[in-house]
């Protein structure tokens, strides 16, 4: 009997802490690929919020890591405790993936020409629906219970109850916004890109649906282990998605900064896409202003400002 119990309470636990390890080597080898690239477009960027956004992203994810790894390893904790640190880290994980979402919400502004009243809709979006995400996980810290572990040297306690169905709403929640953002983006290309033949322009489109399928996939694995399997699985891919998240929302804006970074092109295939910073002087916006024009009047999409995502490039 106390051998099936051992496995019963270590192999879940087990399991878990496998998932977060590898997730945090996939994590550090991409900051590490990554890295050379960061320096060249996110670090020399002016400041704004595209890039405040990204660094969340991309480096506050240690403190999610530490969390994780306190919570599944450290001995002699109490019920407590082992409570306290699963509240800090799902809501560290949330905001995480709220930063790198926020980073999508920006990338849409951006695409849509930067119109007044769809950034006013988009924010509301956003707050609406992560106010709904912190709403549901907090409810669901609240229905947590834990009880000292049989086997304090695997684990120190166990979650013995919890309402899993307010954790999914969590994850439906980011399933449904990011729904609601491929679908606004398929929309504008539609309506004012589908011509378009700029790689910049593809570049935004694909790499948006790959975003929204790989995280989707995520998130629906993350249901199902909620409203499926046992309570000690209630974070297996948790840390999953947080990283997920983090590489390929902050791998997407590198790869903008790329494209965009090109400075020949060929006249009859692409038009360029210049990153402006539109708070210069007016003489100057009303020349871009023109230039955009002309650049319509001939039969080209619109230029798309990237400043709003990752700074418009120039060493502050």
């Amino acid at each position: 009997m106390q051998h099936t119990e051992l496995l019963e309470t270590a192999y879940p636990h087990q399991v878990t802490l496998y998932f977060n390890v590898a997730s945090f080597v996939l994590a550090v080898a991409d900051a590490l690929q990554c890295f050379p690239s960061e320096v060249e477009y996110i670090w020399r960027a002016r400041w704004n919020m595209g890039k405040v956004l990204y660094l969340w992203a991309r480096y506050f994810m240690i403190f999610d890591f530490g969390i994780s790894f306190t919570y599944s390893m450290a001995p002699a904790l109490t019920p407590s405790d082992c409570r306290g640190l699963f509240a800090a880290l799902s809501m560290l994980l949330i905001t995480g993936v709220a930063a790198a979402e926020g980073i999508m919400y920006l990338r849409l502004h951006a695409l849509a020409g930067r119109g007044r009243y769809f950034a006013t809709f988009l924010v509301l979006l956003f707050v609406s629906a992560h106010s709904i995400v912190y709403i549901a996980d907090a409810k669901f810290i609240e229905t947590l219970r834990y009880v000292p572990s049989p086997f304090p040297h695997i684990i120190s306690c166990l979650a013995v109850q919890g309402t899993n169905k307010f954790f999914s709403a969590v994850f439906i929640t980011m399933i449904t916004s990011e729904l609601i953002i491929l679908s606004l983006t398929l929309w504008i290309w539609y309506t004012q890109h589908r011509d378009s033949m700029s790689p910049l322009m593809a570049t935004f489109y694909r790499d948006g649906l790959i975003y929204f399928v790989l995280l989707s996939a995520v998130s629906a694995g993350n249901i199902i282990c909620n409203l499926v399997a046992k309570l000690q699985y209630i974070y297996l891919l948790s840390i999953p998605q947080r990283i997920f998240h983090s590489i390929l929302a902050t791998r997407m804006v590198l790869h903008l900064r790329k494209v965009a970074s090109v400075e020949t092109y060929d006249t009859f295939e692409e038009v360029p896409f210049p990153t402006i910073d539109y708070s210069m002087d007016p003489d100057l916006e009303a020349a871009q202003t023109n230039a955009d024009f002309a650049i319509q009047s001939a039969g080209y999409p619109a230029p798309v400002c990237l400043t709003e995502i990752v700074g418009s490039g120039r060493t502050t």
